[in-house]
């Protein structure tokens, strides 16, 4: 079932970091997003949009996920309708899925590595 109600799927270790994460623990927020790392990085080595996958390595994909995970983390702490790491995978797929943004050329438009904001973000969590 997904939502608060159903357990199954949710991990205790994870369960704990959560709630230290909610406490304001930033240690423990890194070692959730460090626990899911692997995991997400193979999903969306999978899913990557093949022009995407042509011009972005995995991993940047996946550190901006984390990113996106740590900014949403406090609201989803609130509530946690679902385990953390099926939130994680669906901003992961929707970064996969997104085809490269095209130039005013028509060729796709590449920026540099998106991964120092994924570092500055993730410090900036519990605050």
């Amino acid at each position: 079932m997904l939502g608060g109600t159903d357990d199954r799927c949710r991990n205790p270790d994870t369960e704990q970091l959560l709630e230290r994460a909610k406490a304001g623990e930033k240690a423990a927020v890194n070692e959730l997003m460090t626990r899911h790392r692997k995991r997400l990085r193979h999903m969306v080595a999978v899913r990557m949009d093949s022009r995407l996958a042509r011009r972005v390595d995995p991993s940047d994909v996946v550190q901006e996920t984390l990113a996106e995970a740590a900014v949403k983390l406090p609201d989803y702490l609130l509530n946690r309708p679902i385990p953390f790491y099926p939130l994680a995978s669906s901003i992961g797929l929707e970064s996969a899925d997104r085809p490269l943004p095209v130039s005013r050329q028509g060729r796709p438009a590449v920026a540099g590595p998106r991964s120092e904001r994924g570092i500055g973000a993730l410090g900036c969590v519990g605050h």
